[in-house]
């Protein structure tokens, strides 16, 4: 679930272009519990691309590069971003609390199931 403040920053920041959203809106599409996503660039290009026009891993990379700079998604261990829990969340509530938490530290914590 999106939070209607979160939409509105996101929506108003001049910092993001309309790909970037694209991108953003892709991806919210895969998250996983606990808001963890695994992204592979150049598949999420291939994915992202239509008979009509091409995406290219570039374009994807610059666009996450930007969602991270804004703090809208934090970078982990290799392919590994998570949703800034204060945007959305997806899974248990209990653990948002320390999720919120780790992101405002600028920590990501793997949660093991």
């Amino acid at each position: 679930m999106l939070y209607q403040d979160a939409c509105r920053q996101i929506g108003t920041n001049p910092e993001l272009q309309g790909f970037d959203l694209r991108v953003l809106f892709f991806l919210l599409g895969d998250l996983d519990t606990e808001n963890w996503l695994d992204i592979h660039h150049g598949r999420l290009a291939r994915q992202m691309s239509t008979e009509d026009h091409t995406v290219s891993r570039p374009a994807v990379t610059r666009a996450i590069n930007r969602l991270v700079a804004q703090r809208i998604l934090a970078k982990g261990e290799h392919r590994t971003y998570r949703l800034n829990p204060g945007f959305g969340w997806k899974g248990d509530q209990a653990k948002q609390a320390a999720a919120i938490n780790a992101a405002a530290a600028g920590r990501l914590t793997v949660v093991r199931p």
